[in-house]
This record gives structure tokens, sequence and C-alpha cells, in this order.
């Protein structure tokens, strides 16, 4: 049976009929109908919210599975109204209660009455400007419960994860549903620092290996950018407090295309994990973030300055970390390493002028050296590349 079928149907009022064939279909060929959009953008529960006909969409919420539901109620129209939008408009308290009430979980209900049309209005915000203040009531009371029951929720999660509880965290997160998992995990304390923010400060590899097999990849890649009030990432936290298999395991997660946006999140210092990285000298975390970064990402990171204007060589510079520093100019061209060490700070200091300032004598005697090696490669006298990294060694 064809969607326009079941979309006459609901047209013509006809609900036993509608009910009556929509039953009939297979799970997938309801779906297939459902989600089919007229020239409007409108769906088949749209159009019954605008008709009032709150015993098909009562029909549709008990025929589908939880997260197929999720899907259908969230499309929207070419006006960007969802279903309930369009209840809402018309005050259409009934449908409205029936999708409050369905088997959506909380996370997804908030998802979708925080969901705005082309005006920016919610749900709540266009049941209030059309005049229908029960309704707004009752959709306020259901916001503030799920708001209620998101942080207790919350609150026990961190809990599990501050009493390092790998075994309740892992329950905890299973009993979610993926939107609701990601709403949890992204969930910000007052210091800005989420559950992960907490596992990562405290080394537990296996708790966020947990967390990262349970998240979709959009979703693992908008966590990890997150940033507490100071701005420290995920990442950021884990590298700060040199947990270094933890970071490791992120990075691993990583796919290329978010390596570098995550790299370059700089803390309310301008600091990145890149540059803590390189000024520590990690050698087995920064092998990790080299063979991933495309090369021209890799001389931006090099470049980009924290707030006293030191890049990443300065960085090296400061932590006396020859082998981390040569590391790096050699995946960089004679010029882009050239202009690497020619940057200055807001002191004015080159990366070899700031160490010999501390007498770091390690990282220019070794830039020194491979100044040199350079200038022979040109005359066609160099060594190969590890023969050099040997000799830092």
């Amino acid at each position: 049976m064809s969607g326009a079928r079941l979309r006459k149907l609901v047209e013509e009022e006809n609900v036993a009929g509608f009910i009556r064939d929509f039953a009939s279909l297979s799970l997938d060929t309801k779906l297939a109908v459902l989600k089919e959009q007229d020239f409007c953008g409108k769906t088949i529960m749209g159009l019954a919210a605008e008709l009032y006909l709150p015993e098909v969409v009562e029909k549709i919420i008990d025929s589908i599975p939880q997260d197929d539901l999720f899907d259908i109620v969230s499309i929207k129209d070419k006006h960007g109204d969802t279903p309930l939008h369009i209840a809402a408009y018309f005050g259409e308290e009934k449908i409205v209660k029936y999708v409050l009430n369905s088997k959506l979980t909380t996370a997804q209900l908030r998802h979708i009455l925080n969901m705005k049309n082309n005006n920016s209005f919610t749900v709540h915000q266009r049941t209030v400007s059309e005049g229908h203040l029960r309704m707004a009531d009752t959709i306020l009371d259901r916001l503030q419960w799920i708001e209620s029951e998101e942080e207790a929720k919350n609150s026990m999660l961190r809990e599990a994860v501050e009493s390092s509880q790998t075994s309740r965290v892992e329950a905890f997160m299973s009993s979610m549903s993926k939107i609701e998992l990601y709403s949890q995990l992204a969930a910000q304390d007052k210091a800005g620092n989420t559950a992960v923010h907490i596992a990562a400060h405290n080394g537990y590899k296996d708790m966020i290996e947990l967390m990262i097999q349970k998240l979709e990849q959009p979703d693992l890649c908008k966590l990890l950018k997150i940033q507490n009030s100071k701005g420290f990432t995920i990442l950021l936290v884990a590298v700060w407090n040199k947990k270094i298999e933890t970071v490791t395991l992120i990075l691993d997660s990583l796919p290329l295309a978010a390596m570098s946006e995550i790299l370059q999140i700089q803390n309310k210092h301008g600091v990145t994990a890149f540059s803590i990285v390189v000024q520590n000298g990690v050698m087995e975390v920064l092998a990790v973030m080299v063979r991933k970064l495309p090369k021209t990402d890799l001389y931006r990171l090099i470049l980009l300055a924290d707030n006293d204007g030191d890049t990443a060589m300065h960085c090296a510079a400061s932590g006396n970390q020859a082998y981390a520093a040569v590391f790096l100019l050699t995946r960089l061209t004679s010029e882009e390493a050239k202009d690497v060490l020619q940057v200055t700070n807001n002191s004015g200091f080159t990366p070899i002028e700031y160490a010999n300032n501390d007498a770091n004598i390690d990282f220019v005697s070794s830039i020194i050296t491979f100044q040199k090696q350079k200038e022979a490669n040109l005359k066609g006298m160099s060594k190969p590349v590890h023969v050099l990294m040997q000799n830092l060694k």
C-alpha cells in the first residue's frame, strides 16, 4: 500500500480506514510511509496534528519503536514546524499529551521540545504565542520535570565516575538511548566539567573506553570539543594530568577529520594539548598526533601561539625538548622549518633566543645542528634524517 493512499485517508479524516490499513503494514513500510513528506514538507503525523486527529497520532505512537518515533516526531516541514509545533499552534492538547506521555526518553523529549522552527519558536513558545496558556503550562511542567530527572541521573553518573565504579557506569550507560547517553555525558557542572572530564582527570582509561565505544562518532567529536570554565577540553585535561594511556586512547578514537580541530582548541591561556605534549617531550603521544595530522595542519598547529605569543617551538625551547623539536622540524619543508624558528613571542624572543635565555643548551645545540644539516642538504652532503634523530637520543 502506498503512502499516498494512507495520506488520502488522513486528508479525508477517515480515521478507521487509516488505522485498519496502517495496521496491516510491516514495520519497515510503516516507517517509510511516516517519513514521506508532501510538497510542504508535512508528514502524515504532521497532517494528523493539523486536522486534529488524535486517534491517528496515538496509533502511530503505539506502532513504532522508541528511536523511530523520535525520528518521526523530529521531522520538520518547510516552515521548520514539527508535528508538535503544529499541534501547539492549533491548541490540540490531547495530541501534545500523547507525545509527552509516549515511550520517548526524557532526553528525546527535551530535544524535541527545544527544537525551533523557522521563526525560532520552540513548541512551548509557539503555544504561548497562540494564547493556549493551559497547554503551555503542561509543556512547561514537563520541561521542568525532564530537567529534574536529568539532573538526578547526571548526579548518579558523576558519583559513579568519581568513585571509579566502572561496572556501575557501564550499566548506567547501557540503560540509555544514544541521544540520552550523549546528553548525560555532555552535561556540565558549575565548573563546566562533564563526567568525562572527571574520568580523564583521574586517568580512568577503561571507563573512557566504554564511553567512546557507546557513542556515535559525531557525538564523540562534539563531546571532545566541550570546554570547562578554564577552557580545558577532555583531551587537555588528560594531557595536563599526564594520563598518557588515556590521551593515546582518545587520539586513537578520533577520525582524521576531527583530529586537527580538537588539537587546535586552546584553553583560556591559549595552551593546547599539542603544545603541552611538545613542552613535556611526550614522544609516544607526539608521534600519534604527527602521524594522524595532515602536513599543512601540523605546520599551522606548530605556529599556533598562546596568550604569551609562544608557539609549540617556544614550548619545546622552554622545556629543553631538543628531540621533540627536531622531530617536528624534520616533518616540515625547509621554508616551513625556517619560518617556525624565526617567529617571535610577545617578549620578542625566537625559540632559540628563548632557550638561550633559560640556558636550555640541549635545545640550542640541537637546533643549530639541525640548521647546519639543512645547509648540508642543500649542498648534497646530507645525512639521513634517522641518523640526525639518533644522535639526539
